[in-house]
């Protein structure tokens, strides 16, 4: 099919974070900009439609909602539009088809807006300079992530490393650095009621915070683990331990998660002593126990 035949488009978005200014920046901009690039080829969109807060080598329910929309012939497309070809797939070079393969099998093209360049999927050498893509922005997104990772270490090592999440309790100040708030207290008083009960008696203690009182909801005993496996509280300071995500992590290998594990021994370099800026809260013996 000749890009002067194509008629019908279905326009896809992805974006990977809920921020408002994520989603302002980029939902907005991305479905924009796709209505106006099909408008502009007088092409009519018969579907549209974006996954939110999805990371591009995970599932997508929008799109796969868009794949049995076309499989059950509830529309008819000549064309899925993107803004780039990433939008579609982030997943590795050999697993990527498990996003495209049906796109070829159901005759439809795949239009990257920003190259202005459609592939046809049935077409070999187009399959393979999609694979090509693939391959190349994996390997970026590899080096960015040991670059990311090189420069933590050395900021760790330094003690310059600002903090991600504050932990319960904290809030950070201009500089990224952790300050008290008022439920600091609540930290003494979850661990005093884990050690002379459980875990699911701490959930009242830690409901009386701020945040779940304006929220109106309830803290999860996992949200209480975190609580009573964070180094913090005794005033020192880990890293890596969960590592840094799905693209390439602090140990150099994925990691499930800090909440169950023990983090002085997790820890992908030599823990810091950091009492003297962040006082403990709890006394060592109490938070070994």
């Amino acid at each position: 099919m000749k890009n002067n035949k194509i008629e019908r488009a279905a326009i896809y978005y992805r974006y990977s974070s809920e921020k408002d200014a994520q989603v302002e920046n980029s939902q907005r901009r991305q479905e924009d900009m796709l209505k106006n690039y099909c408008i502009n080829k007088k092409w009519t969109v018969e579907w549209r439609g974006g996954d939110k807060a999805t990371s591009g080598d995970k599932d997508k329910p929008m799109l796969m909602e868009l794949k049995r929309a076309v499989e059950d012939k509830q529309i008819l497309v000549d064309v899925i539009v993107v803004a780039s070809w990433d939008r579609i797939t982030r997943r590795h070079i050999l697993d990527f088809q498990e996003d495209v393969k049906w796109i070829a099998q159901a005759g439809i093209k795949l239009c990257l807006q920003q190259e202005d360049r459609i592939f046809d999927l049935t077409n070999n050498e187009d399959a393979i300079n999609l694979s090509i893509k693939v391959y190349e922005a994996n390997r970026y997104l590899k080096s960015l992530s040991s670059n990311v990772r090189s420069g933590m270490e050395a900021r760790f090592r330094r003690g310059e490393l600002g903090y991600g999440r504050p932990p319960f309790g904290y809030d950070k100040d201009e500089k990224g650095m952790l300050v008290p708030n008022e439920d600091l207290p609540l930290v003494k008083e979850i661990f005093d009621t884990f050690l002379s009960s459980s875990v699911i008696a701490c959930v009242p203690v830690m409901r009386k915070a701020r945040r779940y009182q304006e929220s109106g909801k309830a803290p999860s005993s996992t949200a209480v683990k975190t609580v009573l496996r964070n180094t913090i509280y005794i005033g020192l300071r880990t890293f890596g331990v969960a590592g840094t995500g799905r693209h390439g992590t602090i140990r150099g290998n994925e990691t499930s998660g800090s909440r169950n594990v023990n983090r002085i021994e997790q820890s992908a370099l030599p823990v810091l002593d950091v009492r003297d800026e962040v006082p403990p809260v709890v006394d060592d013996d109490v938070f070994n126990k």
